[in-house]
């Protein structure tokens, strides 16, 4: 079993460094990327691994963190990595374009009753349900919320605000970005 597994990892590790050692010069256009890595271009060694990298991690059911100093296209992995999943909707959300104490509605979703009417938002998982939710500057979500989140993906089910009792499953892929730490990536 362990030999078959280690056959089946180098023979994926062959596939994905096909994938990418005959990228021309001039890729980065959606027909000549690997993928269809819209606007990435894959010249440099370091990049190649990058793109490596995503495919790699684009096929695994994990959360994902890309680092890198602003400006320097973690919205574009992040939108590659979703494009290796194949399915359900991209939803990016930056919490720094967000009040400093934003309600966790926001995050979780809200039903509410209201006499005869029902106000209901599905929130960030629940609008990115079987595809990829990515939360940009992560670092700028308030330290109350970071401990909700971080409980949401421990358990993997949440209450949207208003629903007591009816918890949900977290059905998304979780990817996060951050300045912080730029350098390493």
């Amino acid at each position: 079993l362990k030999i078959r597994r280690e056959v089946e990892e180098r023979a994926s590790e062959h596939a994905i460094r096909q994938t990418f050692a005959n990228i021309p010069h001039s890729a980065g256009t959606p027909d000549s990327s690997p993928g269809g890595f819209e606007k990435m271009v894959f010249v440099s060694e370091a990049m190649r691994k990058v793109g490596e990298q995503i495919v790699r991690a684009g096929k695994a059911d994990c959360p994902v963190l890309i680092t890198g100093e602003s400006g320097t296209g973690k919205e574009l992995v992040a939108r590659a990595l979703h494009k290796e999943r194949g399915r359900g909707p991209f939803i990016p959300k930056d919490p720094s374009a967000l009040p400093s104490e934003f309600p966790e509605s926001l995050i979780l979703g809200i039903k509410e009753r209201t006499g005869t009417d029902v106000d209901e938002n599905e929130g960030w998982f629940g609008a990115a349900a079987d595809g990829t939710l990515f939360i940009d500057q992560m670092e700028s979500i308030p330290l109350s919320h970071q401990g909700l989140l971080l409980r949401v993906l421990q358990a993997k089910k949440y209450d949207r605000t208003g629903e007591h009792g009816e918890q949900r499953t977290v059905d998304c892929r979780i990817v996060w970005a951050t300045d912080a730490g730029g350098s390493e990536k």
